[in-house]
Order: C-alpha cells, then structure tokens, then sequence
C-alpha cells in the first residue's frame, strides 16, 4: 500500500485507506465436504463511493497494489489469521483478495448476529482478532520513499457479515519535507511521552469508526528512515504513519545526519495526530 502525494491545506483529509459503511447480509456459501475453503474478498474504500484504494494518487485517492496481502478472520483467530492475497495485476480501485479459510459450511443459515469477517491490512503474524477487536502493530521505525507511503505502513481494518468488505483507516500521520541534504532520520515524540506506534488493540465504534482501545506495547517516539540507507532528499515529500493522538505538551523531532550531527525542532503548543489525515511538517529542520 502507498501514497503518491496531493495536498491543501495544513491538514490532509486523505481517503488515503479504503472502506465503505459496514455491508449487512450473511455469507452465502454451499456445502463442502472439509472444512476448508476458498474464499474471494471484495474490498472497498472508506467513502461513499463503491471504491477501494491503498495506494495515494494525485487527487488524494488511493490504490490497491497487486499482491497486497491482508489477514482474515471468522470471528476470531490468531497468529495472523488467514492470509488473503490481492489479485489485481495493476493498481485498481477495487480489489479481490483470494485465500481459503477454515470452520465455515453450510449456507450461512447458523451464522449469529456477532459472526463477523474481520481483517486487517497489512498481513503480520502479530495480527489476532479476539473479543470484537482486532490487534495489531504500527512499527516505530519505518522506511521511507519519496512522494509515497511506504509499503505496510497503512493500517486499515474492515468487518463485515458477508465477503464484500470495506476497509478504514485507523491512523493518521505527517507529511514530511527537508530543506537541508545529508539528514538521514527523522524522529518524532510527544513531549508528554504519548505511545505513537507498537502493538494495540482496534475496535470499532458506535460509529462504526476505528478507535485504539489498549495499547499492549507502546512505542513514544516514531523514526523515519531515509531511503536506502541514505538521506532525504530536498523538496521531495515523506510520509511517517502514526496513531491517531492528542499531544497536549506538543512534540519534539529530531534530525539526524550522515555526518553524526543532528538538530532538534520543539514545540510545547498542543498539536494531535488525526486519523485519516496527515498534517504538513515542511523545512522544520
């Protein structure tokens, strides 16, 4: 999943991760003589269009990748679930995930009110789904590519009674860009020592909205990683992904060099991460 950049504004309302409201319906399958079976999932954007994305074009939309790998459950599971596969052979607005899945025969006809597909993209063995919530991890370092998000740096769930399945953003984040060449990390932290990224659990509101709900193992300070190993380069845009988070004692970023020197920018005003948006953070450095 990634981002090809489009921004106004100081802050970004990025349709950046897909989904549709919450499609009503049981699964409609036949009987099998096992208890495996294929399974194609239909995943749509957050929106109300009838459109799935995962990579950012320049009006703010975003794509599916081809082989984009998501995690699936029937009500619950664990050690990343079942793993689905994108079959789209270019970027495309609408996606089918193809996998088998276990435990489910018959027509559908003894599914309970509560039998919900669950998923998460992107595919990790860390993914669960327990207690009508989903876990799962934001890494605190994280690569970067200029003009875009990095792959399985999005994190998005979906649930769903039936296999077309819209997908919603759970974070939020910074789009980044260095007016200095030779720095090679970027580093960000609430200056009350907010968890930003780690393993949490995900459920969805009376919304219908993702929200964090516990944080499991928090991660206060979140690093961007030039590309390659090198620096960033001038002008270019960056993205880093973090959890939606009030920071009410402001942050403080750091940037480093290649030459072992660094600079640090402070700012003790409120500031928040917002889901499915991104604020602008330009030439801080």
């Amino acid at each position: 999943m990634k981002i090809m950049r489009y921004v106004y504004g100081l802050l970004l309302s990025l349709p950046f991760v897909v989904s549709c409201s919450e499609t009503e319906g049981m699964l409609e399958t036949n009987d099998v003589p096992y208890w495996k079976r294929d399974l194609v999932i239909e995943a749509t954007r957050e929106g109300n269009e009838s459109d799935t994305r995962t990579t950012l074009q320049e009006d703010g939309s975003v794509l599916w990748n081809p082989a984009d790998e998501i995690s699936l459950f029937f009500m619950r599971g664990e050690n990343g679930g079942y793993k689905f596969t994108s079959q789209n052979t270019e970027l495309a607005e609408v996606a089918e995930f193809s996998g088998s899945i276990s435990g489910i025969t018959g027509g559908g006809e003894n599914l309970t009110d509560d039998a919900y597909f669950w998923a998460i993209y992107p595919y990790s063995k860390e993914n669960a789904c327990e207690n009508n919530s989903l876990i799962a991890r934001l890494p605190n370092q994280q690569p970067s590519v200029a003009g875009t998000v990095a792959d399985d740096l999005i994190l998005t769930i979906a649930r769903s009674m039936n296999v077309k399945m819209g997908f919603k953003n759970v974070c939020g984040g910074l789009e980044l860009r260095v007016s200095q060449s030779g720095i090679k990390s970027i580093s960000i932290r609430g200056n009350s020592d907010e968890d930003l990224a780690g393993k949490v659990r995900i459920e969805f509101n009376e919304s219908n909205i993702p929200v964090v709900t516990e944080v499991i193992d928090g991660q206060k300070e979140i690093t961007l990683l030039a590309p390659n190993g090198g620096e960033f380069e001038v002008g270019k845009l960056y993205y880093l992904v973090a959890f939606p988070k009030a920071l009410e004692g402001g942050f403080t970023m750091t940037f480093r060099k290649t030459d072992g020197t660094c600079g640090v920018y402070s700012r003790t005003k409120a500031a928040a991460f917002n889901r499915s948006r991104f604020s602008r953070a330009y030439d801080l450095d």
